[in-house]
């Protein structure tokens, strides 16, 4: 068997990691696991946890996501052929990580397991990632009977709180994009490393449940806010063929558009505030966004037409995130 390890960060979530460590045990999985402790606070306690098994590490600062799993990454790239990363606000079925690993071949560079909702665990968190006309990457399918996803797939995107990845796809796309911080991180790397030729795969045999946004919502930070608005868009546009980017502007800016009259309407004036400043943050970050693009460009093997298969219209889709809204309003 070629050699795997899960991956887990933790951030004040000693308690979620410890019961998602309970779950791993239960799996079944004799995979090594490493656990870091992104800013060191819990490090002592964490230590406990330790054994032949299990590997506990720790950095001074909070590196956010994708620096934490970078650290990581780069510690154990030579030691290992495949990561599976997993959020510590998770529970896991029997041979999650395994089953992920059977669907590895040649072409396929990640691996995404089934996510259910840990409190609803027969609806779907999601099952990879959609990739919209208008720039965006959401939830692929989520709050949906998860019995409904039962079938593999390819897919352009995935969530990194229950995705494998190869070391061969790792060396090939690079490490993450730590700028990100929090959010997008891994729409930005999947989506970049499907450019660069290789396949995303969903296998529906490999489950775990997760709490939703558990880390985001410790976040008060604005400016952490404001950057999740700003990620999503550089996500795409750093990695966006240049003909891709051409077709989509009309539904990027109807988006916008879409997405500050509503919020207006529903008196959600902060938001519109956040969304309009990340937008020209953007702007002013013409000059990364050209060095991004440039860097990437030159290893990029998959045509626009090719992209536009897995493209969907942005409309239905966000219509029904409003009338979802609506009724929350309602209800309140």
């Amino acid at each position: 068997m070629q050699k795997a390890a899960i991956l887990i960060l933790n951030w004040k979530g000693i308690e979620d990691t410890k019961n998602c460590l309970k779950s791993i045990k239960k799996s079944g999985e004799i995979f090594d696991i490493y656990i870091l402790d992104n800013g060191g606070e819990e490090f002592d306690k964490l230590k406990k946890l330790s054994d032949k098994q299990i590997f506990i590490l720790k950095t001074e600062k909070n590196l956010g996501f994708p620096g934490g799993i970078n650290f990581l990454l780069k510690k154990l790239i030579k030691k290992y052929d495949y990561f599976y990363l997993l959020n510590n606000d998770t529970e896991v079925e029997k041979n999650f990580a395994s089953e992920c690993l059977n669907c590895f071949s040649k072409k396929i560079g990640f691996v995404a397991s089934k996510m259910c909702k840990f409190d609803n665990r027969y609806i779907l968190d999601n099952d990879g990632h959609d990739f919209l006309n208008c720039g965006d990457f959401i939830p692929k399918n989520r709050n949906k009977l998860a019995k409904l996803s039962n079938k593999k797939k390819f897919i352009i995107s995935g969530c990194m709180g229950g995705l494998c990845i190869s070391k061969k796809c790792l060396e090939d796309t690079g490490y993450l994009e730590e700028d990100f911080f929090l959010s997008s991180e891994d729409s930005e790397w999947t989506f970049r490393a499907f450019l660069y030729g290789w396949k995303g795969f969903y296998t529906p045999k490999s489950i775990i449940y997760h709490k939703e946004h558990s880390s985001q919502k410790k976040i008060k930070d604005k400016k952490l806010i404001i950057k999740q608005q700003q990620n999503q868009f550089f996500a795409y546009i750093y990695n966006a063929p240049i003909l891709l980017i051409i077709l989509n502007i009309p539904w990027i800016l109807l988006r916008d558009i879409f997405f500050i009259v509503i919020s207006l309407c529903l008196f959600r004036l902060k938001q519109v505030k956040f969304f309009l400043i990340s937008r020209w943050y953007i702007i002013k970050s013409w000059k990364k966004i050209l060095l991004k693009r440039k860097q990437r460009s030159k290893k990029q093997k998959i045509s626009t037409f090719k992209i536009l298969k897995f493209q969907k219209n942005f409309i239905p889709i966000y219509f029904i995130y409003l009338i979802n809204i609506l009724k929350k309003i309602i209800k309140s």
